[in-house]
């Protein structure tokens, strides 16, 4: 009889437990994110949370004045040329060269906001200006068919938007029909040459067989204080190589890892 009394108790005390509302608000304990404050149900059982407003122009007026501030100290013309200039055309020795926007950004940690927002708005977003674009086209071979892609790892995301029209369109195109095996879809677009020609180009792409068969130009690139690391990816069959440089007396100039390891944001 004793045991059985205790198991009542004790089941008792759960459901109760389970049921209890301590704040009083209509959410049980269980549910209730805040369970010793009064909230919302669409809070979670938390206040209605308070916006501080001031903080958040506060914030804004101090990150603009950074990103104004890092802007106009840093000469991302002359570094984006640089970065450019750098690439090493001898491993671009495919018919396919896929070049690609560069969609990603690798911040390292001690990274400030200053450095993640201007990277972003003035190199990765202005990489291939008319110079650049231009000059890179010229060191190439001939026969190669260039696609341009937001990934270089994947045709299926075909984007000529970010890249200088006036230069494209100057020169000899084709259409080249590819099929993506390992997502299965067909996918029709513009190629860019070289070499004068009409002929429509048909392969696969196959992610799990791509190696040895396509190169690409892809851009990775991290800023640490004042030196920048830029990893290129050539080709699918080796790993990316790394370059650095650093900003000295207004001037990007060739750096090493060791500086770039050896970097302290302020």
């Amino acid at each position: 009889m004793k045991s059985i009394t205790i198991f009542f108790l004790f089941f008792s005390v759960k459901i109760f437990s389970q049921n209890t509302d301590t704040d009083g608000d209509g959410i049980i304990d269980h549910f209730d994110k805040c369970p010793k404050e009064q909230g919302r149900i669409e809070d979670n059982g938390c206040p209605k949370p308070v916006i501080n407003y001031k903080k958040i122009e506060d914030d804004k007026i101090r990150q603009e004045k950074q990103f104004l501030d890092f802007t106009q100290n840093y000469n991302f013309e002359q570094l984006s040329n640089l970065i450019i200039s750098s690439i090493d055309v001898k491993y671009l020795d495919k018919e396919i060269l896929f070049i690609s926007l560069k969609d990603e950004y690798m911040t390292d940690c001690g990274g400030y906001y200053s450095d993640d927002l201007a990277l972003r708005f003035n190199i990765i977003n202005n990489i291939w200006n008319d110079n650049n674009f231009s000059q890179f086209i010229k060191k190439i071979n001939k026969n190669i068919k260039i696609l341009t892609v937001q990934s270089y790892d994947s045709p299926g995301n075909f984007d000529m938007n970010y890249f200088p029209q006036n230069i494209i369109n100057q020169l000899p195109s084709g259409r080249v029909k590819i099929k993506d095996t390992s997502k299965n879809t067909d996918i029709n677009t513009k190629y860019i040459s070289m070499k004068n020609t009409s002929e429509n180009l048909v392969f696969d792409f196959d992610y799990e067989k791509r190696y040895g068969v396509y190169s690409s130009v892809y851009i990775q690139v991290a800023l640490k204080d004042n030196v920048l690391r830029a990893i290129y990816y050539y080709n699918f069959e080796f790993g990316g190589l790394a370059k650095y440089f650093k900003f000295k007396n207004g001037k990007w100039i060739i750096s090493s890892k060791f500086d770039y390891e050896n970097a302290v944001n302020n």
